[in-house]
C-alpha cells in the first residue's frame, strides 16, 4: 500500500524532473546530444541548436546517420573515426564543422562515454559550443602579431638591403606571400617610366613557383596597359575577389597562362608602392582558387608592406644614383687627364718635330751669319745661310707658334666672341682640307658664357675634323642657332657614315667621348646619328648659361 502511494509520487518528480532538464536541453544554446555506438552508430537525442548552429535540424540527423562525417572538416575526421571507437578525450577539443550555406563551424565539444554493466562504452554525451568568434579573435590576434613581426623583420631586411635592393625585394615577396597567400609579384618601373619589370617572385607552393618563374621572370610590359597600369596612374589599390579565365587578357596577365591554367585563381590584390611622392612599382597578389579571397584586412596589410618596400625602393634607387654619379665622375677624371696627356703629347711632338727643327735650323743659319771674317763666297756656300732665309724661317716658325696656339685656345674667341671665331674657323679649315662648309646661324649676334662658347666652339672643331678624315665630303652642313635659353648646334655630312654603338664600344676614337663629355659638364647633351654610307649628323643642345652658373645665387645683391 506504501509502495503504491508513493508510486505516482515518484512518477510525477521523475515527469517534472524530466521535463525540467527537457526544456534546459531544448532552449540551450548550445549542442547536446546522446549519440550511440551500439548497436549501430547514430544519433538518438540532439537538441534544435543544431540548426542554428550548422543549419541541419535533428530530424537530419536522425534520417542520415552519416550527416556528421559529411559535414566535419577533412582534417578532423581523424578526431570522429576515435569518437566512433568509443575513445572520449578527457579535455574539451575543437571541432570543424561545415555549415549548411558552406562556412566554416568551429565547435568545442565535452565528451563523456556511457558505460553499459560489462565495462562496455556503448554512447557518447556531450555538449558542444559554437566558439567560432573565439577562434576568429584568436586567430586575428596571432595573425595581428605575426604581421607585425613581418613588418620588422622586413623593415630590418629592407633597412640592410639598401645597397642590394634584389635580396630586399625577395623576402617582401616571400613574406606577402607566406602570410597574405599565395602569390606574390614585385614589379619595378624603369627609370624612364615606360615599362614595369619583375624584380621579385615568390609562390608558398614550389611547383607553382616554378611556373609563375617561367612566365613572370623576363615579365616586361609597358607601364600603361592593363590592370598594372591602372594602378601605376591612380596609385590606389584594385582587389578582384572573383576572377574569371574570360578576364586574364583583359588584366594584361595572359602570360601566366601556364599557372592560371593548373591553379587558377580566385581572386587578385594590386598595390602601388609609394615613396617620396612618386610610384616606384606594384605589388601583385593572387590566391588560388581553393583558397578564399582577398579582404579589406589583406588589403591594408599589403599597402603597409609596400610602403616599408617602397621607401627601401626609393633609397636604393637614390645610392645607385649616387654610385653611378660617382663612377661617371670617375670616368670624366680619367678621360680629363687621358685628353690632357694627349693633348701634351700633340704639343710636345709639335715642339719637338716643327718648331724644334726649324729653330735648329735657324741657330745654324745664324752661326754662318757670324762668321764675318770669311769672304763673302764663303757665306753662300749653303743654301739657305742668306739673312733674307733665316727671316723666312723665323716667320714660319712664328706661323707654326700662332698655329698651335690657336688649336689650344684661340684668342679670337676670347675677344670677339663665337660667330667670328666660327667664321674664321671654316675659312680656314677649307682652306687646309678643301672641304666647303655651309654655315647657317641665328641669335649668335651676342655673347655666350665663356664655357658655353669653348664647348660649342669645340665640339664644331671635332665634328668638321672628324668629317674631313673619315666622311670622305666635300661639304659640310653647320647649323648653330640660339633659341630658348638653349645653343643648338647640328653638324651633318653625307659621307660613308658608321656604326656608332661599335665605335662607342671599340674605344678607339676620343673625340666623340669628348664632345659628349664637353655637353655633359655645362648640364647639355649630344645625340650622334650614324650609319654605314648613311651620312654622320651630330646634334648638340647647351644651355646658354652652364649649369653652376643658372644653380649660383650671390652672395650679395648686384645693383641693376
Amino acid at each position: 500500500m506504501r509502495d503504491d502511494i508513493e508510486r505516482p509520487r515518484v512518477d510525477q518528480a521523475c515527469r517534472e524532473s524530466d521535463a525540467r532538464f527537457r526544456r534546459l536541453a531544448e532552449n540551450s544554446p548550445d549542442i547536446i546530444y546522446h549519440y550511440e555506438l551500439v548497436p549501430k552508430r547514430r544519433f538518438t537525442y540532439i537538441n534544435p541548436a543544431t540548426t542554428s548552429l550548422v543549419g541541419y535540424t535533428p530530424h537530419d540527423h536522425y534520417a542520415d546517420p552519416n550527416l556528421l562525417a559529411k559535414i566535419v572538416h577533412p582534417d578532423d575526421r581523424s578526431l570522429l573515426s576515435a569518437i566512433g571507437r568509443g575513445v572520449c578525450r578527457p579535455e574539451p577539443f575543437p571541432l570543424r564543422l561545415y555549415h549548411k550555406d558552406g562556412h566554416l563551424v568551429w565547435i568545442e565539444v565535452h565528451n563523456v562515454p556511457v558505460i553499459d554493466s560489462t565495462g562496455q562504452v556503448v554512447a557518447i554525451e556531450g555538449v558542444g559550443r559554437n566558439v567560432t568568434r573565439r577562434v576568429r579573435a584568436e586567430t586575428r590576434v596571432h595573425l595581428h602579431a605575426s604581421r607585425a613581426s613581418t613588418l620588422a623583420e622586413i623593415s630590418q631586411a629592407l633597412a640592410h638591403a639598401t645597397l642590394n635592393l634584389h635580396d630586399g625585394l625577395a623576402i617582401v615577396a616571400r613574406r606577402i606571400a607566406e602570410l597574405v597567400g599565395d602569390a606574390c609579384v614585385v614589379r619595378l618601373l624603369s627609370p624612364d617610366g615606360r615599362w614595369l619589370q619583375t624584380a621579385a617572385i615568390h609562390h608558398t607552393d614550389e611547383t607553382a613557383l616554378a611556373l609563375l618563374r617561367d612566365s613572370a621572370v623576363p615579365f616586361r610590359r609597358r607601364a600603361d596597359e592593363g590592370i598594372f597600369g591602372q594602378v601605376l596612374r591612380t596609385g590606389e589599390p584594385v582587389l578582384l575577389t572573383d576572377v574569371s579565365s574570360a578576364q586574364v587578357c583583359a588584366l594584361g596577365i595572359a602570360e601566366q597562362g601556364p599557372y592560371l591554367e593548373r591553379h587558377g585563381v580566385s581572386s587578385l590584390l594590386l598595390v602601388a608602392l609609394h615613396a617620396r611622392g612618386r610610384v616606384q612599382g606594384v605589388a601583385g597578389l593572387a590566391r588560388d582558387a581553393k583558397a578564399p579571397p582577398y579582404s579589406l584586412d589583406d588589403q591594408i596589410f599589403v599597402r603597409e608592406l609596400a610602403d616599408h618596400a617602397a621607401l627601401a625602393i626609393a633609397n636604393a634607387l637614390l645610392h645607385a644614383e649616387v654610385r653611378d654619379s660617382r663612377a661617371e665622375l670617375q670616368t670624366l677624371s680619367r678621360r680629363l687627364v687621358e685628353l690632357q696627356e694627349a693633348e701634351r703629347h700633340t704639343i710636345a711632338r709639335e715642339l719637338h718635330d716643327e718648331i724644334g727643327q726649324q729653330l735648329t735650323g735657324l741657330k745654324l743659319l745664324l752661326g754662318n751669319l757670324d762668321r764675318s771674317d770669311q769672304p763673302p763666297s764663303r757665306t753662300r756656300v749653303r743654301r739657305g745661310s742668306s739673312t733674307g732665309d733665316a727671316v723666312a724661317l723665323v716667320d714660319h716658325v712664328l706661323a707654326q707658334v700662332r698655329s698651335l696656339a690657336r688649336g689650344l685656345r684661340p684668342a679670337m674667341l676670347d675677344d670677339l666672341g663665337l660667330l667670328p671665331t666660327l667664321h674664321w674657323q671654316f675659312e680656314d679649315y677649307s682652306a687646309q682640307t678643301s672641304v666647303r662648309v655651309c654655315f647657317q646661324h641665328a641669335g649668335l649676334d651676342r655673347r655666350f658664357a665663356a664655357p658655353v662658347e669653348l664647348a660649342a666652339f669645340r665640339i664644331v672643331q671635332e665634328a668638321l675634323t672628324n668629317a674631313a678624315r673619315h666622311a670622305g665630303v666635300d661639304e659640310v652642313s653647320v647649323m648653330v642657332r640660339a633659341e630658348d635659353g638653349q645653343l643648338r648646334l647640328a653638324i651633318v655630312d653625307a659621307g660613308r657614315g658608321f656604326d656608332f654603338s661599335t665605335v662607342r664600344a671599340s674605344r678607339l676614337t676620343s673625340g666623340l667621348a669628348g664632345m659628349q663629355e664637353r655637353a655633359a659638364l655645362l648640364g647639355g647633351a649630344v645625340t650622334v646619328t650614324s650609319a654605314p654610307d648613311a651620312g654622320t649628323r651630330i646634334l648638340a643642345e647647351l644651355p646658354c648659361s652652364p649649369v653652376w652658373q643658372r644653380d649660383r645665387v650671390p652672395a650679395t645683391p648686384v645693383p641693376p
